[in-house]
C-alpha cells in the first residue's frame, strides 16, 4: 500500500480567489464571495483590503488590430492616428491601462477564509478590483482584475461594446425557451 501527496511550495502562503468573469451582469450578481485559501486549498484566515475603482474609458472605441503591436515604433503617434484613426497606437485599448476614476468600494475585512462583497452600489462600466491580503506572518499578497459590469434589466451594455448580445442560458433542451437580449 502506497500513498502520494503533492506539496506546493511558494513564497506566498495565501491564494485569493475572486470568482468573477470578465463580464458580469449586475442585475443578477448582487454580491460575490471572496475566498482565501492556503496552497492546499484549505480556508485560510486573512485581513483583506478590497478596492473597486471605476475605469475611465477613452473617448474613442478602438478596433482590434489585425497585426501584432510593434516592438519598435517607426511611425510617430500623430502620423499613425492620421493613417489608422480607429486603432490603438500603443496600449490605450487595454483596459488595465485606462485612467482610474472614482473609488466605488473601499473596505477592510477580517476573513475566516470567506467574505461577501456587495456589488449593488456599482453601475454599468469597467472597474479595477484590487484585493490585498496579509497572512498571519504579515506578508502581503495582491490580485488585480478588470471586470466589466453591465445591467441586463436596464438594457445597459458595456461602454466599449457597439453591440451587446446576452443569452439567458448557455444551452437549452427542445421546447425550452432562451431569452436573447440585444443592446447597442
Amino acid at each position: 500500500h502506497s500513498q502520494t501527496k503533492t506539496v506546493r511550495l511558494s513564497e506566498q502562503s495565501i491564494v485569493i480567489n475572486l470568482p468573477l468573469g470578465e463580464k458580469v451582469d449586475i442585475a443578477t450578481h448582487k454580491e460575490v464571495t471572496i475566498t482565501t485559501t492556503n496552497l492546499d486549498g484549505g480556508e485560510e484566515a486573512a485581513d483583506l483590503d478590497i478596492r473597486v475603482q471605476a475605469l475611465i474609458q477613452p473617448k474613442q472605441v478602438f478596433i482590434e488590430r489585425f497585426w501584432q503591436k510593434p516592438d519598435q515604433y517607426l511611425m510617430g503617434e500623430n502620423d499613425f492616428r492620421k493613417r489608422f484613426p480607429f486603432y490603438a497606437y500603443k496600449d490605450e485599448d487595454q483596459k488595465k491601462n485606462w485612467q482610474k476614476g472614482v473609488l466605488a468600494i473601499n473596505r477592510k475585512v477580517s476573513s475566516n477564509g470567506s467574505s461577501q462583497l456587495s456589488l449593488e452600489s456599482l453601475k454599468a462600466g469597467y472597474y479595477l478590483i484590487t484585493i490585498e491580503a496579509k497572512d498571519e506572518k504579515g506578508r502581503s499578497v495582491q490580485i488585480e482584475k478588470v471586470v466589466g459590469f453591465y445591467d441586463s434589466e436596464k438594457q445597459i451594455p458595456l461602454p466599449d461594446e457597439h453591440l451587446s448580445v446576452t443569452f439567458s442560458k448557455n444551452s437549452a433542451e427542445p421546447e425550452e425557451n432562451i431569452n436573447i437580449q440585444v443592446a447597442s
